[in-house]
């Protein structure tokens, strides 16, 4: 499935909704989480993922860009997430985590989770990825 869009869509959260801003219009994506701290879309699935903070819940979720079902993508060994990014071309996505001192990164589904860097960092937040470099 391809997501394409004629007019542009933006997302945002405040921590416990995520919105989409369409036609001048807030939309609601997802209500009622807890602490929503980053997020990414996937343009081309038009799925969000977005990180759940909470203190007995930290995950990386995924959603459909017009709501429904939640899917938990990493919930194990995770911190606080407060970084995502999607690198379109591989489909890869990456996430700081500050808890741990890391950034990591795995396929969209989770699944091929390795750690990129966990030496001279503090408290890693925001990530953006270039796709022309890998």
């Amino acid at each position: 499935m391809s997501f394409c869009h004629s007019k542009p869509i933006a997302f945002f959260s405040n921590t416990t909704f995520i919105n989409k801003i369409q036609s001048n219009r807030i939309v609601p994506v997802v209500q009622n989480v807890r602490k929503v701290i980053a997020l990414a879309v996937d343009v081309k699935r038009g799925h969000i993922y977005f990180s759940v903070t909470q203190e007995r819940e930290k995950a990386i979720r995924r959603v459909s860009i017009y709501g429904g079902e939640l899917t938990d993508i990493i919930n194990e060994d995770i911190g606080t997430c407060e970084g995502l990014a999607i690198e379109w071309r591989s489909r890869l996505l990456y996430w700081t985590d500050a808890s741990y001192k890391w950034i990591q990164v795995s396929w969209l589904d989770g699944s091929h989770r390795k750690v990129l860097i966990t030496r001279d960092l503090w408290e890693p937040r925001g990530i953006a990825v270039d796709p022309s470099t890998g």
